[in-house]
């Protein structure tokens, strides 16, 4: 009887030091992150196998991807080629925002840079023979299925569009500014767009009284809504980015050091020279 006693006591001591290990081997896994078994690449279980599956079907693209097709932050300029026509309408204030305006300078392989100067007083940017330009940016609609060569709709055709922006001279900014009639204002008329008859620059016409895009209370709803994600939530950021890239004044005189040597990058010495 005395063994055998002796034998349950030995038991019970092994089930307590294996109970004693488990909880510490769950303490340390606990205070490692550890809450579940790591799977194995050999794991088969149905569960794993619908994991990796999922896994591999998130790399799933297609051609025409409406994600990769869209350029930069999806905000494309109203730009028609030569010998074409675009139609489009400036969207209302109240669905798009106002229009933007600054000064902006073209840099060469560089690319548009927002003039740094102030009131009446040049700065750095524009000692250097490089012309700053009025630019004035707008939210527009774009009618994608119009003719062409004429811009023109037919009376019945439903309309397909796209939101877009504007990117005018003072010169177009006042021809736009004649088009609609002394009752009217340019957000209540559609308009169309092609190249001028000179060495370069645009025209603008007026092509209806109506802006197409308005007849049609669904489309006016879908145009509001998403005119409302594209140029208002950000409060205008995007379409203000249109004006060209910000840079600061040590920015700036790299810029013109690259310029000057016509080199990719300006140096640390070309930089300190434009004091």
């Amino acid at each position: 009887m005395k063994q055998s006693s002796e034998t349950s006591v030995m038991q019970t001591e092994v089930a307590n030091t294996t109970t004693n290990q488990t909880r510490l081997q769950q303490t340390i896994e606990h205070e490692n992150g550890i809450t579940a078994p790591i799977p194995t690449t050999n794991d088969k279980s149905p569960t794993a196998k619908a994991a990796a599956d999922a896994a591999i079907s998130d790399l799933d693209v297609c051609f025409g991807d409406p994600k990769l097709m869209i350029k930069g932050d999806g905000l494309n300029r109203v730009r028609p080629q030569k010998g074409n026509v675009i139609r489009f309408a400036f969207l209302p204030i109240e669905v798009a925002g106002r229009l933007k305006t600054a000064k902006s300078h073209f840099i060469h392989k560089k690319g548009v840079y927002r003039c740094l100067s102030k009131g009446g007083s040049n700065a750095l940017c524009c000692s250097t023979g490089i012309e700053a330009r009025i630019h004035v940016v707008g939210p527009v609609l774009r009618y994608t299925n119009a003719d062409p060569t004429t811009g023109s709709l037919d009376r019945n055709q439903p309309i397909v569009w796209e939101l877009a922006y504007i990117d005018m001279s003072v010169f177009n900014y006042r021809q736009v500014c004649g088009l609609p009639d002394e009752e009217s204002d340019v957000y209540s008329i559609d308009l169309i767009m092609s190249h001028a008859n000179r060495a370069f620059g645009y025209e603008f016409g007026r092509i209806s009284s109506i802006p197409r895009w308005t007849l049609d209370t669904q489309v006016k709803a879908e145009v509001e809504r998403a005119a409302k994600k594209m140029f208002l939530l950000d409060g205008g950021k995007r379409l203000a980015s249109k004006l060209g890239k910000t840079a600061t004044l040590p920015e700036w005189k790299a810029l013109i050091a690259s310029v000057t040597n016509g080199a990719a990058e300006a140096s640390l010495e070309d930089v300190e020279g434009l004091e």
